[in-house]
């Protein structure tokens, strides 16, 4: 009987030991479970307000993520182009993708794409998505849209050289002027004289106007 007692109350011990550790396992799992879930909120958050596109694609090169910024230059949803080669999109990636030393590097290049009937130019970021286990799963893509940026440059490039014809044909002008000054001058005090003969002092007057 005491041997029975003492197995049952041992038991009921270990149970509740256990019990006590199950309880603040599963409020532990609870806490990180609310934590992964806040995590998760903050990553999509960031991922879809950055000023710059985000595209995740696998090892066949398919759409798997696709942010806002992204989107609205594609003028598409993320459902229509997720398992979506991205090269359908954006053409100028192919050799870039192809180019196994510039991955290994990564990739900082600008390509032109004709994306619905307007040409842009895109600077883009791209590396190798690996896993825990550094093994290639496939490709993370930053991009950003650059246009109105090199349009601006070519139209201070073009002002730049405006200002240099100005300031050139500025430093013509000053090198004619003074020689047809003095020419000028010459010609009246030659026009003046009392010996000068008509058509000559004609031929002066012409030279003056």
């Amino acid at each position: 009987l005491y041997s029975n007692v003492m197995i049952n109350l041992s038991a009921f011990v270990g149970v509740s030991v256990l019990s006590n550790y199950y309880s603040r396992f599963v409020i532990r799992l609870e806490d990180e479970r609310v934590d992964y879930q806040k995590l998760r909120q903050i990553h999509e958050h960031l991922v879809d307000v950055m000023p710059l596109g985000l595209i995740v694609a696998d090892l066949k090169r398919n759409i798997t993520l696709l942010n806002h910024y992204a989107q609205r230059l594609l003028r598409i949803t993320e459902d229509q182009v997720v398992g979506v080669a991205i090269t359908k999109y954006f053409r100028g990636l192919k050799p870039i993708l192809d180019n196994e030393d510039k991955l290994e590097r990564g990739v900082n290049e600008v390509t032109h794409e004709v994306i619905g009937r307007e040409k842009r130019r895109l600077r883009w970021n791209i590396s190798a998505l690996a896993d825990e286990r550094q093994r290639r799963i496939g490709y993370l893509i930053v991009f950003e849209d650059v246009s109105d940026v090199y349009k601006l440059e070519k139209r201070t490039k073009k002002m730049e050289e405006l200002a240099i014809i100005g300031r050139l044909a500025a430093g013509v002008v000053h090198e004619i002027r003074n020689p047809l000054a003095s020419i000028s001058g010459s010609v009246q005090v030659i026009s003046e004289l009392s010996t000068l003969p008509v058509d000559e002092r004609n031929l002066t007057h012409i030279i003056l106007r």
